[in-house]
């Protein structure tokens, strides 16, 4: 009896087809039948909504839905369980290239359906392309990350440095020059009516601003300046917001009516980058000291890249949580009235800027060395452990002992990543601002949903 023999990837093939089949005659026939009726949820309808929705079955019999939709799952693991066990492993690359593109349709599906369930907004679909209220920071409101809050990974830019294009054409003193003015545009974003407009303008000034701090801060012989900078800049920016009813005068959402000193602001930005554009000769004589300062430092250095890209990362991320506003520290031992401890709004804020001049001074200090002691870093986990424990003026105490310590050590870290960023700036700026990145949305999703999974490890006041 002649055998017959069929190639197993025609089962595969008619898996698929039959698979897709079922969904989408499923689709025709119920956008066919009764359109409006499916693509409606418990926030939306048509034309708010015009994709049928992740809940168009919510209308079933609870217990047939949940009886089919179990069995399919369960009927479902044999053949998922068989095609792993019996596929050849291909190659890492394109292994992990089918992981990724296995993976890639869940996010989107979950966000719209966290969306949907929780922010009580039409979805992403219908969102992005119908409507035009476009958010020019993190939607806080909408309780969801979708494309406009994509904009974040824009401070992801100096992965870029792994091309060489990228890295020859930035990496002297006329791209440097180019990225200065580059991200002043992000000043001048405010004159955009357009929400969208800005927040592209906004993200595009991110780019070139993160990928000009790698250039500076990967130079050894100038590391630890561009440290005690960050800080003084980022006091600065503090105080303008202090004085300013929490908005800082040059933020793009800022304008004459609501305090901005939008102009003054561009203009003082445009200053600095002339006065960098006209120093002639800094380039050349900042990269033979740097040459010699590795050596120096590669010689004395024993650690890991990973851990000084993550320490970075963290700090970046620290600075900006708890001291790029000087009422946080306050907020933080707030306790309501009657008043038993700091306030604020009021003066006390004042305080938390001197406690980050405090911290920089250490740095500039012959008590540096006390700074580079192993015992220093116990200041930062005492201090956050009372900032958060305590209340008052006890947990104010501790968030002043924390500004003295994140500043203090800002230029050492930043010294240290530039040890290894001299050699490979994509690798370990690019994984810094990628912590920093994923540090930002952990604190966001923390507070917003409350089903994040040991979310409370990051919440600021769990017993509220």
């Amino acid at each position: 009896m002649p055998s017959l023999t069929l190639s197993a990837s025609y089962i595969s093939k008619a898996h698929t087809i039959c698979a897709s089949s079922a969904f989408l005659i499923a689709l025709l026939i119920g956008s066919k039948l009764h359109y409006r009726k499916i693509v409606k949820n418990d926030v939306a309808g048509y034309p708010d909504e015009w994709w049928p929705s992740v809940s168009a079955t919510s209308s079933d019999d609870h217990e047939t839905h949940d009886i089919l939709m179990i069995s399919y799952i369960v009927l479902n693991l044999p053949w998922m369980v068989g095609s792993i066990i019996y596929t050849p492993k291909p190659n890492t690359t394109a292994f992990r290239k089918r992981i990724l593109a296995a993976s890639t349709p869940s996010s989107p599906y979950l966000d719209s359906t966290v969306e949907q369930k929780n922010s009580a907004s039409p979805k992403i679909t219908a969102e992005t392309t119908q409507k035009d209220n476009i958010y020019l920071n993190i939607n806080i409101w909408e309780l969801s990350f979708s494309g406009q809050e994509m904009s974040l990974a824009s401070v992801l830019f100096p992965f870029s440095l792994r091309f060489y294009t990228v890295s020859s054409y930035f990496d002297n003193h006329r791209g440097q020059t180019i990225l200065q003015f580059v991200s002043v545009m992000g000043l001048i974003a405010y004159a955009h009516p357009n929400p969208l407009i800005r927040l592209f303008i906004v993200s595009l000034a991110n780019m070139a601003g993160s990928l000009l701090k790698t250039l500076e801060w990967r130079n050894p012989a100038s590391s630890n300046r561009q440290g005690i900078m960050l800080i003084l800049g980022l006091a600065l920016s503090s105080l303008s917001k202090l004085v300013n009813h929490t908005v800082n005068p040059v933020w793009s959402i800022a304008d004459s009516s609501s305090g901005g000193w939008n102009k003054t602001g561009i203009f003082l930005g445009l200053l600095a980058a002339w006065n960098y554009a006209t120093r002639e000769g800094r380039k050349n004589h900042l990269q033979n000291s740097s040459e010699k300062s590795v050596q120096t430092h590669g010689q004395r250095l024993r650690g890991s890249w990973i851990l000084a890209s993550v320490g970075l990362g963290g700090l970046l991320f620290s600075l900006q949580c708890f001291l790029s506003d000087a009422d946080t520290m306050v907020v933080y031992s707030w306790t309501g009235y009657p008043v038993k401890g700091p306030v604020p709004g009021g003066v006390h804020a004042y305080l938390t800027l001197i406690a980050m001049s405090l911290g920089v001074f250490i740095s500039l200090s012959s008590y540096e060395s006390i700074v580079k002691n192993p015992l220093w870093i116990i200041v930062g986990p005492v201090s956050a452990f009372f900032m958060y424990r305590e209340r008052d003026w006890k947990s104010y105490y501790g968030g002043l002992s924390m500004a003295v310590f994140l500043c203090s050590l800002s230029p050492i870290i930043i010294q240290n990543a530039s040890i290894y960023g001299k050699s490979a700036p994509s690798k370990v700026y690019g994984t810094a601002w990628l912590t920093y990145c994923v540090l930002i949305l952990a604190n966001v999703w923390t507070v917003a949903y409350a089903f994040v999974p040991a979310g409370w490890i990051l919440r600021e006041r769990t017993d509220m």
